[in-house]
């Protein structure tokens, strides 16, 4: 209602306005004076009118879903007044405490896996590692961006993430399964497979990741080893490759 009243009163000083640029008396030019500085207050009040209008105009900053209704349609809202609680339904954040000890593993920009309740496994990248500490248990709040794909049961905010966190700064190592090795005093050997027969290396290994162990040296990229039946070997014995596991 303000802005038709605003519009209707600048159509009229325009209809004035013209009819007076045709007089030439002095009377006629002062009336117009003060006519040009009416519908230039006008404008402004029409644009501030259109603006609050727009302010008026509730919008939802990003997509998702009202979860609880603040106010009542019709109701007096003050400026700033929280009208409705919004949760995204897309962009989901997860948000994980990391003991200090672990924070190498999980630097910005970092690609790790999170788990959900349902079982599945996906994909997420760090956002930003908070620098403040937890000085009671000494953890660091991570932000994780996932990439959620096809999920059992639908997302809710709120809900248990599993967050698999290295242990460290993520390398390329060689590794062996742990059923290659033989323990011989402080000695670590393992058979290789060379010309179908059972070849004794010693080796030199670093950390256990899962069930396998980090090889220093001792081994290359593509070697094979015996991993069932290894302690009753010999060097030289033949071996059989099994091609069905």
């Amino acid at each position: 209602v303000e802005i038709d009243e605003v519009q209707r009163r600048i159509t009229q000083a325009e209809i004035e306005r013209q009819a007076l640029k045709k007089e030439t008396d002095a009377a006629s030019k002062d009336r117009l004076a003060k006519l040009e500085n009416e519908l230039e207050t006008a404008r402004a009040e029409l644009a501030l009118a259109e603006l609050n209008l727009g302010y008026a105009e509730v919008r939802a900053p990003y997509p998702g879903v009202v979860i609880e209704r603040l106010t009542e349609v019709g109701s007096y809202a003050q400026p700033g007044q929280a009208v409705a609680r919004l949760q995204s339904d897309v962009a989901l954040e997860v948000e994980a405490a990391v003991p200090y000890r672990r924070l190498a593993g999980v630097l910005q920009g970092a690609k790790i896996r999170v788990e959900l309740d349902d079982g599945t496994s996906h994909p997420a990248t760090v956002r930003a590692v908070l620098p403040e500490e937890n000085l009671l248990t000494r953890t660091r709040v991570v932000r994780l961006v996932p990439a959620f794909g096809e999920t059992a049961n639908p997302l809710a905010a709120g809900q248990t993430v599993t967050v698999q966190v290295p242990a460290g700064l993520q390398r390329e190592v060689l590794s062996v399964h742990k059923d290659a090795v033989i323990k011989r005093g402080e000695q670590d050997l393992v058979y290789v497979v060379i010309d179908d027969t059972a070849q004794l290396r010693p080796v030199r290994l670093g950390v256990a990741v899962g069930t396998r162990f980090e090889v220093l040296e001792g081994l290359a990229e593509g070697d094979q080893v015996v991993t069932r039946g290894n302690e009753r070997l010999r060097p030289n014995d033949p071996v059989r490759i099994d091609t069905t596991q």
